[in-house]
C-alpha cells in the first residue's frame, strides 16, 4: 500500500455493510478493522460521504464531508450553551483539518472531554422534561415536536463522543484502545436512557394499563418482542412469569386462571419509548466502534479513517 494521493469520488454512498479502518499515515498500511458503517455512520445520520478512491478497494473518508455532517446536528438544539460547546470542538477539529494543526487535534480531544459532562447533563435535563402523559391528546406532528429536544441533543452529544474519539485514534493510535473518558461517557448516556425507557414501557412500575402489556396482549402488535428486552425486570423466564401475575385482575390464579383487562397507553408513550430506542442503539453502535477499536502496537503515527467494502459475508 503506497501514500500517492488519490483521486476523489464525490458523494458516494456507503452502504452498512462497509467496513471501517484506520490507516497508518507513515506506512499507508491498514490498521485492524474498527467496525461498519451501518454500526458506525449511521449514529450520526451520515447518508453520502465524499470519499477518495485508493487502489485494491480501500477507500479514504474525506474528513471535509464527516465535518459537514456533523456540523449539522446541533442545528436545532435549544440550549444554547451546548451550542458554543459544539461549536468549538467542531471549529478545532475543522482547523486541524484545514491547516494540519496538530494543537488543534489535541485541543479537540481536550475540549470533548471537558465539555461531555456538560451534554450527559442536557440530556438528563431532557429527559426529565418528558412526560407522554402531558402529550395525551396530542396530534403525532405536535407529538414530534415536543420530542425533537431531545433527539437533537442526543444525536449531538453522540456527534461530539464520536468525533473525541476520532480525533484520539488520529493522534494516539497506539493507546487509543484503552481511552476510558469517552467511554465511561457512552456509558452513564445509556444508563440514563435505559432508565427512561422502562419508566416509559411500565410507567410507575405498574403493569397494568402499560405501554409493555398492551403489546402483549394485543396479537396485531409486534413491538412486544422489541420492547421487552429494554426492561430487564420481565425479560428473563421468571420475569415473564412477574409480568403476567401483576397483569392478572383475578383473585385467585391458581383456581380461577388469569384474566388480563384490556389496556390502551396514549400514543405518545409508543413514540416516546421508539425515540429511546434509536437513541440508546445510535450510543451502543458507538460503544461497539470504541470497544472494537484495537489498532497494532506499534502504530504510533497519526492515523485516518478508512473504508473499505465487504465482501458480503
Amino acid at each position: 500500500m503506497n501514500n500517492e494521493t488519490p483521486a476523489r469520488m464525490i458523494t458516494q454512498t456507503l452502504s452498512a455493510n462497509t467496513e471501517l479502518y484506520n490507516r497508518c499515515e507513515a506506512t499507508g498500511h491498514l490498521l485492524p478493522r474498527l467496525g461498519f458503517a451501518g454500526d458506525f455512520l449511521r449514529t450520526v445520520n451520515i447518508l453520502q460521504v465524499q470519499q477518495n478512491v485508493v487502489v485494491q478497494n480501500v477507500v479514504m473518508l474525506d474528513q471535509a464531508a464527516v465535518i459537514d455532517v456533523l456540523d449539522a446536528l446541533p442545528a436545532k438544539l435549544q440550549r444554547r450553551a451546548l451550542v458554543t460547546s459544539y461549536g468549538a470542538i467542531l471549529n478545532s477539529f475543522r482547523s486541524y483539518t484545514d491547516h494540519n494543526f496538530a494543537d488543534m487535534l489535541m485541543r479537540t480531544i481536550a475540549l470533548c472531554n471537558e465539555k461531555a459532562p456538560e451534554f450527559q447533563l442536557g440530556l438528563v435535563d431532557e429527559l426529565q422534561a418528558i412526560d407522554p402523559e402531558k402529550y395525551w391528546g396530542y396530534s403525532k406532528k405536535a407529538s414530534d415536536a415536543a420530542l425533537e429536544p431531545l433527539r437533537t441533543t442526543s444525536m449531538a452529544y453522540v456527534g461530539m463522543l464520536m468525533l473525541g474519539f476520532h480525533a484520539l485514534t488520529i493522534s494516539r493510535p497506539a493507546t487509543a484502545s484503552r481511552e476510558t473518558v469517552i467511554l465511561g461517557q457512552i456509558d452513564e448516556a445509556l444508563t440514563v436512557l435505559r432508565q427512561k425507557l422502562r419508566e416509559t414501557l411500565v410507567p410507575g412500575g405498574r403493569v397494568k394499563g402499560s405501554l409493555l402489556l398492551s403489546t402483549l396482549i394485543n396479537p396485531d402488535d409486534t413491538r412486544f418482542g422489541r420492547y421487552l428486552p429494554y426492561h430487564g425486570s420481565y425479560s428473563s423466564p421468571t420475569g415473564f412469569q412477574a409480568l403476567i401475575s401483576q397483569a392478572n385482575t383475578l383473585d385467585c390464579p391458581s383456581i380461577s386462571g388469569v384474566a388480563v383487562s384490556p389496556c390502551k397507553p396514549s400514543e405518545q408513550h409508543a413514540l416516546l419509548a421508539d425515540m429511546l430506542i434509536e437513541i440508546i442503539e445510535c450510543f451502543e453502535s458507538l460503544r461497539k466502534l470504541r470497544l472494537n477499536y484495537l489498532p497494532e502496537a506499534a502504530a504510533e503515527s497519526s492515523a485516518t479513517l478508512a473504508v473499505n467494502p465487504a465482501s458480503g459475508s
